[in-house]
């Protein structure tokens, strides 16, 4: 018989070939799966290739923290004291955490350098913006920042203003080792200064043991920088705590012989006043 008509089951009425479109079907099925497992790998992709843009956006401007501190620096400097603030405040501050220990040093010097020349600048001297001084160079310290005599100089005038004599003192002393120039030197005079707010400061207190007083009078009397007017200076002080303690006849006796003591060891004709 002829053989083009379709091939018949051996179920009456069944055909033994699938209906027109059947045969694809299952192949079409097969490579529709196949290729589901590429969709996960180009998310990751994407996601890894997103990661990475955010984060070279984010780190790149802020990171390069050298660059920032020295532009601060070089602001205050120059007295620019609000574009230093500016810089301190909106690029490094958010940031300092990344930052080396080198660099937060700078960046805690900076801040209590900022802020005690807006004192000077402002003709304040409040307890708040000490604080902030007192705070900042002692972090600067702990990060390994070596403070310059000027920043120490600052260092002590905010301890003396927050009442914290002994602290200021052994800040002062910190000061007076970097002094090795000649007595006529204006970072002398600065140091010197420093002395006598801080034992006027202390002696006005009272509290403050009046031995430890004597004591950092008479090491300082005793340094050999001291100058006479420094050595009269000292005794005249060494009097006041004598007479506060009640001590009148002693002061007095003691006071003379001190001014005989270091005139005689003066230049010819060097007289300075005791007050």
């Amino acid at each position: 018989m002829d053989d083009d008509r379709p091939l018949e089951s051996d179920n009456p009425g069944e055909d033994a070939v699938h209906e027109p479109g059947a045969p694809d079907a299952a192949p079409t099925e097969l490579r529709a799966w196949s290729n589901l497992w590429q969709v996960p790998t180009i998310l990751i992709s994407l996601l890894l290739i997103a990661l990475a843009v955010r984060f070279a956006v984010d780190a790149a401007p802020t990171d390069d923290f050298d660059a920032a501190l020295s532009e601060v620096e070089q602001l205050i400097a120059q007295d620019q004291l609000d574009p230093a603030e500016e810089l301190l405040r909106t690029e490094i501050h958010p940031n300092i955490d990344r930052a080396e220990d080198h660099e937060k040093g700078r960046y805690h010097a900076a801040v209590a350098d900022w802020a005690a020349l807006v004192q000077q600048r402002d003709r304040v001297d409040s307890a708040s913006s000490n604080l902030i001084i007192d705070r900042h160079y002692a972090h600067a310290a702990e990060f390994g920042s070596v403070l310059s005599s000027t920043q120490l100089e600052r260092w002590v005038a905010a301890l003396v203003s927050l009442g914290r004599i002994n602290d200021a003192y052994h800040r002062w002393q910190q000061l007076s080792e970097l002094d090795v120039g000649s007595a006529a030197s204006r970072q002398r005079d600065r140091r010197i200064a420093l002395f006598r707010q801080l034992i006027t400061t202390a002696i006005a207190r009272d509290d403050v043991p009046s031995e430890q007083l004597m004591r950092w009078l008479q090491e300082h009397r005793s340094d050999r920088r001291s100058t006479t007017d420094d050595q009269l200076w000292v005794a005249a002080r060494q009097a006041e705590i004598r007479f506060d303690q009640g001590q009148l006849r002693r002061a007095v006796d003691q006071l003379l012989i001190d001014m005989r003591r270091i005139e005689f060891a003066a230049e010819p004709g060097a007289r300075v006043d005791v007050a």
